[in-house]
């Protein structure tokens, strides 16, 4: 800034004028009120000072130079001693010059010094203001919030006031005496426990769900059991936010009627080797994807069939989504190897393909059932799902696999128009009623539901889920009937065009170590 520029007319008219050296300081065009009065005080203190030190500079020169008429002709200076005085006062305005630059700079360290720190108080001001505003609005929001949880409670209790007295009688044990029609015969009731202050055991029940239990427990009575200290002793699974006739489903629909009356489960067989030679057989479970990868692009030049080749061999595979095992099989050059069976037609809901090895099984039986059926919807409706099953015997060592294949009912996670329950309860009865003592029992599929699915769960409390998938968050499984430590490899091998990965898993069979 440059304080000479600032002159006492242009600073009663609130003008300033900036410095045309880059190297000092600008200042905004606009000042505060409070600040432009201190800026005049200043420059009128730097005139000020200016002119006294001229005046006192000056005027001893121009005593110096004031002589009478008598005497100014015999004083009369010679040339050296005019060129003299005339240095003499060049040197005075130098000292004078340099001594006012010196004031100037100091005024100019002043004043932007001054307004550092009026800017700097204004700014702590302003941030005391803001954080003072905020901690009120959080606090009056916490006030409010405080205030309508009291309101909605007294509310709660007047309407509950009203009610009695409009129907004269306790509108809870009607809702008790309602729900007691539906907790099945048998069921274990829990210990009364007034969490919602008034409500019974058999209320809490009913809404809070059941349990299912695998291991220990007797599997008969593992369906719906509402005692919740059995459940954790017997390692089940909890079923939240149910009542003991939903499910997700529609108890009147066909693939339900008679479900819901048996609250047990189908039991399954137990596996007993049949040799005393142990057999690792290699499962492999695909969803093909064929509209997307055989009808809309041709087959991709057999990349499927092909990796199939590579990857194996494979005793026994399930796919789903095929409608035509035969075109896979002979793209890899396969055809000779395995025996192919596709169930369900051409639809690609119902499309379900069983292949084995042929040197090294043989058929004791096969069929096919229909267990479950999609929900209306036009991105979920695709018709009727079903289950497809094999008897096999390794040529070998005798021993026998059951080999089941599915897929699931839409929407995810629903069990379809039956819910869950009915839905594991279908696939558990087609293994029951046509496996035999002994069997190794293999159930893989899409089952279009995840591992904390309904369906899921209550295959689970009967068979052992071995290994799942990921895609879809994880709507690819595959059971068995006995032990995990009999499986001896599991891996997810990738898509090669689909949309779901293939699984495999590999699983000893025979003598256990």
């Amino acid at each position: 800034m440059d304080v000479r520029q600032f002159t006492l007319r242009e600073a009663g008219q609130g003008k300033w004028s900036p410095a045309s050296s880059d190297s000092e300081v600008s200042l905004p065009a606009r000042i505060f009120p409070q600040r432009r009065r201190w800026l005049l005080a200043s420059c009128g203190v730097t005139a000020g000072l200016a002119l006294t030190v001229g005046l006192a500079v000056v005027q001893p020169w121009a005593l110096s130079q004031h002589r009478s008429p008598t005497t100014a002709a015999s004083d009369a200076p010679s040339e050296l001693e005019e060129a003299a005085k005339k240095e003499s006062v060049a040197s005075e305005e130098k000292r004078i010059e340099k001594h006012i630059k010196g004031v100037e700079r100091d005024m100019e360290k002043i004043l932007v010094s001054k307004i550092k720190k009026d800017v700097k108080k204004e700014v702590e001001t302003d941030v005391k203001k803001d954080a003072a505003n905020q901690e009120n609005a959080k606090t009056l929001t916490k006030v409010t919030k405080e205030v309508e949880a009291d309101i909605d409670k007294d509310v709660a209790k007047d309407v509950d006031k009203d009610l009695e007295k409009a129907f004269g009688h306790d509108i809870k044990k009607d809702l008790e005496a309602a729900l007691n029609a539906h907790i099945p015969k048998g069921a274990q009731v829990v210990e009364k426990k007034d969490d919602d202050k008034g409500n019974s055991s058999k209320i809490v029940a009913a809404i809070h769900g059941c349990c299912t239990w695998n291991g220990p427990c007797d599997s008969s009575n593992a369906f719906c059991n509402v005692n919740e200290g059995k459940c954790k002793g017997c390692g089940g699974h909890w079923k939240t936010n149910t009542t003991p006739r939903d499910f997700g489903g529609w108890d009147k629909a066909w693939c339900a009627k008679g479900k819901m009356d048996s609250w047990a489960l189908p039991s399954m067989p137990a596996y007993k080797p049949a040799s005393r030679k142990s057999l690792t057989v290699k499962i492999l479970d695909w969803n093909l994807a064929w509209y997307a990868v055989y009808t809309k692009k041709g087959g991709e030049g057999g990349q499927q069939g092909k990796w199939l080749a590579s990857s194996g061999p494979y005793d026994i595979m399930g796919f789903q989504e095929c409608q035509n095992p035969w075109r896979v099989l002979g793209d890899g050059g396969l055809s000779d190897t395995y025996h192919a069976y596709q169930g369900g037609g051409a639809k690609d809901s119902e499309a379900i393909c069983v292949l084995y090895k042929k040197d090294t099984w043989e058929e004791l039986g096969h069929g096919e059932k229909k267990v479950a059926e999609d929900r209306p919807g036009k991105w979920s409706y695709f018709g009727k799902r079903l289950v497809v099953w094999f008897r096999l015997r390794h040529k070998a060592t005798k021993e026998t696999v059951m080999f089941v294949n599915h897929h699931g009912p839409l929407p995810l996670g629903s069990g379809g128009i039956c819910g869950g329950h009915a839905t594991a309860y279908n696939i558990l009865e087609v293994m029951q009623n046509n496996s035999k003592t002994g069997d190794a029992i293999i159930l893989v599929g899409d089952f279009n539901a995840g591992a904390d699915s309904l369906t899921v769960n209550q295959l689970s409390s009967t068979l052992t889920r071995c290994f799942s998938g990921y895609k879809f968050n994880g709507i690819d499984h595959l059971f068995t009937n006995f032990d995990a430590k009999r499986m001896v490899n599991s891996a997810n091998l990738g898509g090669h065009g689909s949309d779901h990965d293939a699984l495999t898993i590999s699983v000893k069979l025979g003598p256990q170590e």
